[in-house]
């Protein structure tokens, strides 16, 4: 079963951006390109597995800020996601803080967006990291084939994909104790 509709990504870890850029400066729309900043916030004692875990987060660029919530679906690269925009991000922190949310990892990239064929197409140069081409389609169903689609029409081969988030793979690399509870 399906919520009405998730966020399905998959990432692809690759060296340099230029062959996608090149050919999403032709066939793309460009949306945008940001430093993005996020401050991710959880409550472990809200739950004990990977099944109805989720994480809070402050996403802070250099013209806006937003606080999502991103909720596990049981399946890895699939999530449950609400957004708004915080006109205050700092009081916002301090709220999840109040709230018992505690801080636990901090990201910082630099995004470069396209649309291309119904997806967003985001370059990312994660900090500790590296580059990834992140695809991601909103769908109210099961997305796999036309993400596998979107890659190979942008000369990447969706079977190295990583389906797990930046957040996942972070915490995996550090080590750190909150890595057994998320699955981002």
């Amino acid at each position: 079963m399906w919520p009405d509709s998730i966020e399905q990504e998959m990432k692809i870890p690759v060296e340099s951006f230029d062959n996608v850029l090149e050919f999403l400066k032709q066939s793309g729309s460009f949306k945008g390109e940001s430093r993005q900043h996020d401050v991710y916030f959880t409550d472990t004692t809200r739950y004990s597995s990977h099944e109805g875990s989720f994480v809070m987060r402050i996403r802070r660029t250099e013209s806006k800020a937003f606080m999502t919530f991103k909720g596990s679906t049981g399946r890895s690269g699939v999530y449950d996601e609400c957004e708004i925009e915080v006109k205050d991000p700092d009081t916002a922190e301090t709220m999840m803080k109040k709230l018992g949310f505690k801080p636990f990892l901090e990201i910082t990239k630099h995004r470069v967006q396209y649309e291309f064929n119904g997806a967003e197409v985001n370059l990312d140069d994660v900090q500790g990291l590296g580059k990834f081409i992140e695809i991601e389609i909103i769908s109210e169903g099961n997305a796999d084939s036309e993400l596998s689609e979107v890659a190979g029409r942008l000369g990447l081969d969706a079977n190295t994909s990583i389906r797990v988030g930046y957040v996942t793979q972070l915490l995996q690399k550090t080590g750190s104790e909150y890595s057994k509870f998320m699955q981002y």
